[in-house]
């Protein structure tokens, strides 16, 4: 789960589909389907990356995990229908440091937006130009991924909750921007995200 708690959850014994990080394999994950379109669509989400994916039972959608070399390691999914409000998420295979395009970054020196929320990521790339926008996967930081860039050139936008202020000062303790949003990024209006990436471009390009 997006906790990384790994095994088996009660009931699921018998299917496949819920296995979780401790299990390191490929998981099986086709095109965007139409259903998936409309689901990102009615969240704000117009601009559908190579990263986003199907499941094989075509109930959510897929967020692939890989390497910074492009290989697969894992995939995320967001359930259209959660189980419960804290189970909106089921990993496969081996959970990544971030999900994103860090092309950007390496090619034209953009600099580095991090959004805890996926789609608060998904939601700003149609109009952060000039940024890397990627996801953090969740709260829970793997600091030694991060620490292989310049801490001037990352921002990291966190949940306005208990975990995302601890990930915002354990953040700033260690040299990076790290700021929490006071409206949920996969919530906000075009004008507040706007106004987002224009502050984090004032405080990344100065």
């Amino acid at each position: 789960m997006s906790c990384d708690a790994s095994g088996f959850a009660d009931n699921f014994e018998a299917n496949t589909f819920f296995r979780l990080p401790d299990f390191d394999y490929e998981p099986e994950y086709y095109p965007l389907s139409p259903e998936a379109k409309d689901y990102l669509k009615a969240r704000g989400v117009t601009k559908f990356p190579s990263f986003l994916v199907t499941p094989p039972h075509n109930d959510g959608v897929g967020f692939l995990q890989t390497r910074v070399n492009g290989h697969v390691i894992g995939l995320s999914q967001r359930m259209f229908i959660p189980f419960a409000s804290n189970m909106r998420y089921i990993y496969q295979g081996t959970k990544a440091p971030y999900t994103g395009d860090i092309t950007l970054f390496y090619e034209h020196n953009y600099p580095i937006i991090v959004f805890e929320k996926m789609f608060g990521m998904l939601r700003s790339l149609s109009i952060a130009d000039g940024l890397t926008p990627l996801s953090s996967n969740g709260s829970k930081i793997d600091i030694r991924f991060w620490q292989r860039f310049n801490s001037a050139s990352v921002l990291f936008v966190m949940d306005n909750d208990e975990a995302g202020r601890r990930a915002k000062e354990f953040l700033k303790e260690r040299g990076f921007n790290a700021f929490v949003s006071r409206v949920s990024t996969d919530e906000m209006s075009e004008t507040q995200m706007e106004a987002l990436l224009k502050n984090a471009k004032n405080i990344l390009l100065r």
